[in-house]
């Protein structure tokens, strides 16, 4: 995952830093036709990728707090978007939500009345939630029982979807 992660980066002018995200793809086409319509059709595949991972946070340095699948099986704007809204930074990260063991959502300005039980649900889903300081956040692929993404996983995935799987020759690419 980090070598995806790094080389998205790096293709697209970007660095490899804090959050695992990439910015958008900006070539001129007098320069690379043939790539960017290759690296345009990677792109439109990402929104499928996210959907197949989830994150594990260790000590929440890469993982966005309201933006990524970290905490069940939604992202924390979905079930309170009221909070996400009048979030300080709603890319902030799991590690700038936190002082030291506590949980500390950052707000560009004081809540509302009807605001305080959105904050107290998210609390109480955050309190049993434990941070490892010392291990880094990971990428978890969740259609295998290891977590871990191959190619060929993927492949399998995709073709399944599109019932391409049995007439593809796919035994001559891959060896079990």
């Amino acid at each position: 995952m980090e070598v995806w992660a790094a080389q998205t980066s790096l293709l697209e002018g970007g660095h490899y830093g804090k959050a695992w995200s990439s910015k958008p793809v900006v070539h001129q086409r007098k320069q690379c036709p043939t790539w960017v319509g290759l690296w345009k059709h990677i792109r439109s595949l990402r929104t499928d990728f996210l959907q197949k991972i989830t994150y594990r946070v260790g000590n929440g340095s890469h993982v966005k707090f309201w933006e990524d699948k970290w905490i069940g099986n939604t992202t924390l704007r979905e079930p309170y978007p009221r909070l996400y809204q009048i979030a300080s930074r709603e890319n902030s990260l799991v590690a700038h939500n936190r002082e030291g063991n506590i949980w500390n959502p950052l707000f560009r300005r004081n809540l509302q009345v009807w605001e305080i039980n959105d904050l107290l649900l998210l609390l109480s889903s955050l309190e049993e939630f434990k941070i490892e300081e010392h291990q880094i956040d990971r990428l978890i692929w969740d259609n295998l029982t290891e977590g871990k993404y191959t190619i060929k996983a993927n492949y399998n995935l995709l073709c399944s979807q599109n019932g391409m799987l049995e007439d593809w020759p796919w035994k001559h690419v891959w060896k079990d």
